[in-house]
């Protein structure tokens, strides 16, 4: 994988008002929608974590742009939601998911992998468990495809990716984590190419 774009992402984005003041924020929505545009992806996997407020209107806005037999959404918990599968993602993609989506979405999910059912099985600290994550989504994604992630920040261990990807990633390392509820206003994007 190879890191194709990198950048703070705020409350700023137009598209705010169309996912509601849910749980989440819903500027990292619209961001990975306005995102995807310039990639004119016809199949998306969203491999997400959870199923509510934003998370629904996001799968339904998903549909509604790719159409519900190109979109695959994915929860790593159990979901009630309509065409929704569960997926661990800490386990391999189902054999027909492999190598099979024009572009994943990962949305405000690797930094909550410790919270999944077998985090605690995959050895190393958080990082490893956030790369073991991104790597079996990666799986889901056709040679040339990207993954779009969006992060709470300082929520992804960015050193740490950095050093990985070989990479400098230019973010504000002195920002100042103001609280919403149990998020953040300020989160990351990172575009990857498989």
């Amino acid at each position: 994988m190879i890191v194709k774009k990198f950048e703070q992402i705020t409350t700023s984005h137009p598209k705010d008002s169309s996912f509601g003041d849910n749980w989440s924020r819903p500027y990292e929505y619209a961001t990975a929608i306005q995102e995807m545009e310039k990639l004119n992806p016809t199949t998306v996997h969203n491999a997400c974590w959870g199923f509510e407020g934003c998370h629904i209107l996001f799968k339904n806005e998903l549909e509604k742009i790719y159409g519900t037999q190109n979109v695959l959404n994915s929860d790593m918990i159990e979901s009630a939601v309509p065409n929704t599968q569960v997926w661990n993602a800490f386990n391999p993609p189902r054999p027909e998911w492999y190598d099979c989506f024009d572009v994943a979405l990962c949305i405000s999910t690797l930094e909550e992998v410790e919270n999944f059912r077998g985090a605690w099985d995959i050895p190393g600290g958080k990082f490893q468990r956030q790369m073991w994550v991104l790597q079996r989504i990666s799986q889901t994604v056709k040679p040339g495809g990207h993954i779009i992630l969006t992060f709470d920040y300082p929520g992804l261990e960015l050193t740490q990716f950095e050093a990985h990807f070989k990479e400098e990633f230019k973010y504000n390392k002195d920002i100042a984590v103001l609280s919403e509820g149990r998020h953040t206003f300020s989160c990351g994007l990172l575009i990857l190419q498989k």
